[in-house]
C-alpha cells in the first residue's frame, strides 16, 4: 500500500500493516480531526483528520534505527503506532478534558482497553465504526504480531514506549509538523525524518541521541512554540473552542453523552449536540455561523492563584471581572500551558550515554473572555482585565500578555493601574 503525503510525499507501508490500517478502531481516525475544533482562521488544520497523522507517524518510525531491539519488537511497536490514538475521543483534547475531569479518562491509558473490548462501562466490546466492532487484536494474530508486546508498548511496560509516548517521539515529531504545514509555517519538512531516523531507545527506557542534532530539536521546539502561539492565540480558533466546550458539556451534564461515547466521530457528536433539548441553540448556532468575539484575553506565568483553581473556578472569576448588563453574554475560556511553548529536552549521547538537554519548560495559563452579543468599548474591556487582575491579586510581573479584540497591549504597565 502506498500512502501519498504532503510532508513525506509517497511511501510505501509494509505488508503486515495494510489489514492493520483497515482495522475498524484505525479507521475511525479518518472521522476524528487532529485540531480540537475547526475554524475559518484554521481551515486546513481543522480539516485534517488524525489517521493522516497516524499514517505520518508510521512513516517516521519505519526510519528508527532501534538496534536493542528483535525483529518481532520491531513489528510489535509499528503496530502501535496504529492505534496509540484509537482512544482518542470526538474532537480530541476538547471532549478528554471534559472527561478527565469526569473519570479521569487519558486517551493513551485507554488504548489497550479499547483493544481488549473493555473501554465502555459495560466492560464489553462494542461498534467502534461504522458498526465494526474492534478487530485489531485478531488482525495482529493472523500477521503473526506478538499481541503480548502490543499491549506492552501501549500500556507503556516495554522500552519502546518511550518513542511513542514520550518527550521526543514519533508521534509529537509529526504532529506539529503536520500542523505547522497546515498552518502555512515555513520550516525544513524533512527534519521530522532526519531526526527519527536518529531518536533511538536503550533497553532501560533511555531516550539516546547524539548532541550533534541539538540543532534539529531546537528547530522543532521553535517550531512548536510557533503552531501553539497560533491555536492560542487566534481568537477565531479559541472562540470555537470555547463554543464547542461548553455545548459538550451541557449534553454530558444531561446523560445524553457519556465516557461510553468515546468513540463517536466528530459529526457524530455535533448531531447528537444538535438534536438535544438541553444544549443552548445559540452555541451550535455561532459554532456554525457568527462566532463570539474575544473580550480580552490574559496570558499568565505559572505561580499565579490560577494553578490551582479549578477550571468553573477561573470561570466564575473572568465572568465577574465584566459588567453585569453582559454576564448573560459572556463565554468564559482557560487553556493551561502545561510545557506548551516551551519543553526541556534530556537525552542521552549514544556513545557513552553522557546525559544532554535542551530547552527550558514552560508553564502558565491563558483565560479568555468572549462575547456572545453587544459591544464593550477599549476602555471598558481594559477595566474589566484590571478587575480580574486585581481579584485575583496578580501583578503586572506575571503578566505575559493581554490581548483585547485583535490588539495586543505590550506595555502592560501603561494600560493597567494595579
Amino acid at each position: 500500500m502506498r500512502i501519498f503525503d504532503p510532508l513525506y510525499g509517497a511511501f510505501d507501508v509494509p505488508k503486515y500493516v495494510e489489514a492493520l490500517a483497515l482495522a475498524p478502531e484505525v479507521r475511525r481516525l479518518g472521522s476524528v480531526r487532529l485540531l480540537n475544533t475547526t475554524a475559518p482562521t484554521t481551515a486546513t488544520l481543522g480539516d485534517l483528520r488524525r489517521f493522516s497523522h497516524t499514517m505520518g507517524v508510521l512513516h517516521i518510525c519505519t526510519t528508527a534505527r532501534l538496534a536493542a531491539f528483535d525483529e518481532e519488537e520491531r513489528k510489535a511497536l509499528i503496530a502501535c503506532v496504529l492505534v496509540h490514538d484509537v482512544g482518542t475521543p470526538p474532537f480530541g483534547h476538547l471532549f478528554e478534558t471534559l472527561l478527565a475531569e469526569e473519570i479521569g479518562w487519558n486517551h493513551e491509558r485507554v488504548a489497550s482497553d479499547v483493544l481488549l473490548g473493555q473501554s465502555v462501562s459495560s466492560n464489553v466490546a462494542h461498534a467502534v465504526f461504522a458498526n465494526r466492532g474492534v478487530g485489531f487484536l485478531k488482525i495482529l494474530g493472523r500477521n503473526g504480531i506478538d499481541q503480548r508486546l502490543v499491549l506492552d508498548i501501549l500500556s507503556k511496560r516495554h522500552p519502546l514506549s518511550v518513542l511513542l509516548f514520550g518527550t521526543l517521539d514519533f508521534d509529537n515529531l509529526d504532529n506539529v509538523a503536520r500542523m505547522g504545514w497546515a498552518l502555512g509555517l515555513e520550516f525544513d519538512k524533512k527534519f521530522p525524518s532526519r531526526l527519527a531516523s536518529q531518536l533511538d531507545v536503550t533497553r532501560a527506557g533511555c531516550l539516546v541521541l547524539s548532541s550533534e542534532w541539538s540543532v534539529d530539536v531546537l528547530e522543532w521546539l521553535a517550531l512548536r512554540k510557533r503552531v501553539y502561539e497560533v491555536l492560542f492565540f487566534d481568537a477565531m480558533t479559541v472562540a470555537s473552542q470555547a463554543v464547542l466546550s461548553r455545548a459538550v458539556g451541557q449534553v454530558m451534564s444531561s446523560s445524553e453523552v457519556s465516557v461510553d461515547d468515546w468513540s463517536l466521530t466528530d459529526e457524530q457528536l455535533l448531531a447528537k449536540m444538535a438534536a438535544s433539548r438541553f444544549v443552548d441553540k445559540r452555541l451550535l448556532d455561532s459554532f456554525f455561523g457568527q462566532l463570539p468575539l474575544l473580550a480580552y484575553c490574559i496570558h499568565l506565568r505559572s505561580g499565579t492563584a490560577l494553578d490551582t483553581l479549578s477550571r468553573r473556578e477561573i470561570y466564575n472569576h473572568i465572568c465577574s471581572s465584566l459588567s453585569a448588563d453582559l454576564k448573560s453574554d459572556v463565554l468564559p475560556f482557560v487553556q493551561r500551558d502545561k510545557r506548551t511553548f516551551g519543553r526541556r529536552m534530556v537525552f542521552n549521547a549514544p556513545d557513552s550515554l553522557s546525559g544532554w538537554s535542551v530547552g527550558e519548560d514552560s508553564g502558565g495559563v491563558v483565560v479568555y473572555a468572549f462575547l456572545f452579543s453587544g459591544s464593550l468599548h477599549k476602555a471598558a474591556r481594559i477595566e474589566a482585565v484590571r478587575r480580574f487582575l486585581c481579584e485575583l491579586e496578580i501583578d503586572e510581573g506575571q503578566v505575559l500578555r493581554v490581548s483585547i479584540e485583535r490588539e495586543i497591549l505590550n506595555e502592560i504597565q501603561s494600560s493597567f493601574s494595579f
